[in-house]
């Protein structure tokens, strides 16, 4: 995996579903955003606008090209490219359970969107090949955004952990990134450098360093 330029790669999480309002793990991949999702996107278009990426990428869930959507709508140049591997951990066997009831019919805690807990249920992605195909996907879009500078990916909350937790050696903690959370992160010399953060959780990155999130653009 190899860039010619000092990338920088803006994740961004879509905006709420009502499955991200009642506390549920998993939403079907038709499932819109809802009218604070929409207030999400709203919000964050500002600071997209000044990103001003050459390239979007997004996966191909509907909540996720609801985001791209509202995000890029005062840039009509840039047309986002639906990527099925940015899709989210497949979650079908636990779909409309919350924590609660995750633990109540399978003995487990779902602690995080990549926990390992769960690679015994069912129509669940297993964790190992989750994180597999999301360093592929992230190697094939490095190589495919060759001569770019900045590109936005829109996806979810799980494959941002999944970055994060492969390449900072960071352990989930029990809430995942909010909605509209963005990260971003510098890629130079096959290495990713968190800079910049916005809509992440109080103190999320702090035991890392501080400054991400004071970071400015």
């Amino acid at each position: 995996m190899s860039h010619s330029n000092n990338l920088e790669i803006f994740l961004l999480r879509h905006g709420e579903t009502q499955c991200n309002k009642l506390g549920l793990w998993y939403c079907p991949e038709e499932s819109h955003i809802n009218e604070e999702g929409i207030k999400q996107a709203e919000k964050i278009r500002e600071m997209i606008n000044v990103i001003r990426p050459d390239m979007v990428f997004s996966s191909p869930f509907q909540r996720c090209m609801d985001t791209a959507k509202i995000v890029l709508k005062d840039l009509p140049a840039i047309k986002p490219t639906i990527k099925k591997c940015l899709g989210e951990r497949g979650f079908r066997g636990v779909e409309g359970l919350n924590t609660e009831g995750i633990n109540s019919m399978f003995g487990v805690t779902m602690d995080s969107p990549i926990t390992d807990h769960i690679d015994f249920v069912q129509d669940v992605e297993n964790s190992r090949r989750f994180h597999n195909r999301i360093e592929e996907c992230m190697n094939s879009l490095i190589l495919e955004s060759s001569g770019a500078k900045r590109i936005l990916i829109v996806t979810h909350g799980g494959v941002l952990w999944s970055i994060v937790s492969r390449n900072f050696q960071m352990k989930p903690k029990p809430r995942t990134f909010l909605n509209c959370a963005l990260l971003g992160l510098r890629f130079s010399e096959n290495s990713f450098y968190p800079f910049y953060s916005c809509n992440m959780r109080e103190g999320w990155f702090s035991e890392i360093n501080p400054s991400w999130s004071g970071s400015q653009l």
